[in-house]
């Protein structure tokens, strides 16, 4: 009776636990779905450029230097000013003059005192300080937008260069694993001839080790693409367990390079970094003017409009509010502050001239980066055409080797050579292909495009 009790209890808790295990089962799935992502290239960059913190720093400079720009174009405006203020005046004994007729006060006392004062100014000239400083705050503005645009050209090749280098991994492991099941195969026929009394223990053993070896090259692969995986999803800012499936597959079109005269050509007109050096060297021209203006009187206009109690300038004093207002010019120069000026002149000129010079070694490293790119692609083209008809003929040479083996006229060492070549080959195509695809992105980056 018991074993029938425990046996109707087991059935009604197996519909619970067939639930249960449903439901993880289905939050497993999904938990490997959500960090399971098929992507393109241009969408990987896509989410790079959104992500990556690098480049929300490089964005929150130029808002920064955007605002300091409207800070100092807001210094050529009139300034408007309010002032207010209440003081509790000590009780004294009123100032009385005796006369025929009795004490005469000479003035109403105040004990509590009100002033509120608007104030408005307005600079006249400056020695053209401040236009100079707004011209300067704009050229450093543009200077940092095109900042913004080398980091994201740089944040772009290094995703391209992630991508590929995940793509040659995964290319990588496909290869080695294309070779195991051709090597597991060649141990399956020399296991045959062995048995047949046609073939040494030793040759098995050759195909065992290597075989071996070829599992050891697969976990180097494994490895890679794990490394690869990582390096990109970190580079676009998702978590680093995520899968990555990649769309984008090599293209095995060649381009035609234009001369490499006319490249250099179009980095120099292209490149943010020239831009925003070129624009700092006329910022740096302002800041020589801006020390220049020490050399000009500075005029100030303003104006003010008072509304206390008392009133100060209303005799005798009366206890009420009373407005009144001023206007006036202001002119300051410095007549002698032991060359003050001129020194502050040579500083800017210093900094102009260090400023220029960084801006011709700029165009020099410019000019060798899409020199060695130009030559780097270049030599990338011509791997490709010696790649490919290496790996034509090292298949070529597979078969028809197997095919002697199968003979009996070829060694087993002969078709081992033969499937090791296959595979060097292989890999070398690989590699020649995804070089030249990095050294392309990288050309292009040196050409600002």
């Amino acid at each position: 009776m018991n074993i029938l009790k425990q046996s109707n209890n087991l059935k009604d808790y197996l519909p619970n636990f067939a639930l249960l295990f449903i439901l993880l089962l289905s939050l497993t799935l999904e938990t490997y779905s959500q960090n399971k992502v098929a992507l393109a290239l241009e969408e990987c960059i896509k989410i790079g450029l959104e992500n990556n913190k690098a480049i929300k720093i490089s964005k929150s400079k130029v808002e920064s230097a955007s605002a300091k720009s409207k800070e100092t174009d807001a210094s050529l405006l009139p300034s408007l000013k309010f002032n207010g203020g209440y003081t509790r005046l000590s009780e004294v004994d009123p100032f009385e003059v005796n006369t025929p007729y009795g004490k005469m006060s000479i003035s109403t006392q105040v004990f509590d005192v009100f002033t509120l004062r608007l104030s408005a100014s307005q600079p006249i000239f400056t020695g053209y300080r401040l236009q100079n400083s707004s011209d300067m705050m704009e050229l450093q503005k543009a200077a940092s937008e095109n900042d913004y645009m080398a980091d994201l050209g740089n944040l772009t090749f290094d995703i391209k260069n992630a991508y590929w280098n995940l793509y040659k991994a995964l290319e990588y492991y496909k290869s080695i694993k294309s070779n195991k099941e051709m090597m597991q195969a060649h141990l399956d026929d020399i296991q045959n001839f062995y048995d047949a009394g046609m073939a040494l223990f030793n040759d098995v053993l050759k195909v065992k080790v290597q075989l071996a070896n070829t599992d050891l090259m697969l976990l180097d692969a494994e490895n890679a693409i794990n490394l690869s995986m990582i390096s990109l999803n970190t580079i676009i800012g998702l978590p680093i367990d995520t899968k990555i499936e990649i769309l984008t597959m090599m293209d095995t079109n060649i381009v035609n390079i234009p001369d490499v005269n006319l490249l250099l050509d179009t980095a120099l007109v292209n490149r943010p970094e020239l831009k925003g050096m070129e624009l700092r060297v006329k910022a740096i021209e302002n800041s020589v003017n801006i020390a220049k203006s020490g050399w000009y009187p500075q005029i100030f206009a303003s104006a003010n409009y008072y509304f206390n109690k008392p009133n100060s300038r209303i005799m005798p004093t009366r206890n009420e509010f009373i407005g009144t207002w001023d206007i006036g010019i202001t002119i300051s120069y410095d007549v002698f502050n032991w060359l003050t000026v001129p020194h502050q002149v040579e500083q800017a000129q210093a900094s102009l001239n260090q400023t220029i010079l960084g801006l011709q070694q700029l165009k020099d490293v410019i000019s060798l980066e899409v020199s060695q790119n130009y030559l780097s692609l270049k030599k990338a083209i011509d791997k490709i055409r010696v790649a490919r008809v290496a790996d034509e003929q090292a298949k070529e040479n597979v078969r028809i080797t197997k095919e002697k083996f199968l003979a009996g006229l070829a060694t087993n060492t002969d078709l081992l050579d033969a499937e090791n070549a296959s595979l060097v080959a292989d890999i070398n195509l690989i590699n020649s292909y995804i070089d030249y695809e990095i050294n392309y992105s990288k050309l292009l980056k040196s050409l600002g495009k």
